[in-house]
This record gives C-alpha cells, sequence and structure tokens, in this order.
C-alpha cells in the first residue's frame, strides 16, 4: 500500500518535541524525513531525561534519516 505522502523529501531542523513530532507525522504517512544535527553533540533532545538514545526522542525520530551539517563551515 502506497502511503500519502511517498516521493516526498523533507528536511527537519527542529529540536526538542515541536519539531520531531511533526517530522514524525509526515514520515509515518511515507514521506523521506531527513533530521539534520549539530555536529559532535546532536539534538539536544536525545539525552533528555538521562541516557544517550532517551525513548523520546526514539519516539519522535522513528522512520528518519540523520545528517549532521555544521553551517559554520563552507
Amino acid at each position: 500500500m502506497q502511503k500519502v505522502l511517498s516521493g516526498i523529501k523533507v528536511l527537519e531542523q527542529g529540536t526538542f518535541i515541536t519539531g520531531p513530532a511533526a517530522g514524525m507525522f509526515l514520515a509515518d504517512l511515507g514521506a523521506e524525513v531527513i533530521k539534520v544535527e549539530q555536529p559532535g553533540s546532536g539534538d539536544p533532545f536525545r539525552a533528555f531525561r538521562g541516557g544517550l538514545y532517551s525513548p523520546h526522542f526514539q519516539t519522535y525520530n522513528r522512520n528518519k534519516r540523520s545528517i549532521t551539517l555544521n553551517p559554520k563551515l563552507p
């Protein structure tokens, strides 16, 4: 079964809950979501309530791909 947003690519640059939640819904509908994170530390939400990968982070970022991007480098 083809999903509604199949073939759509989304570049997500949000952190914590609202941005990742929107990306999660788009990914659930079939969009290819690419999450952009800071080099080194990544999304601060990764360590929410302790640990390297909090259950909250994993839930909000399911079905996504992730890249790091340093806007200070050309």
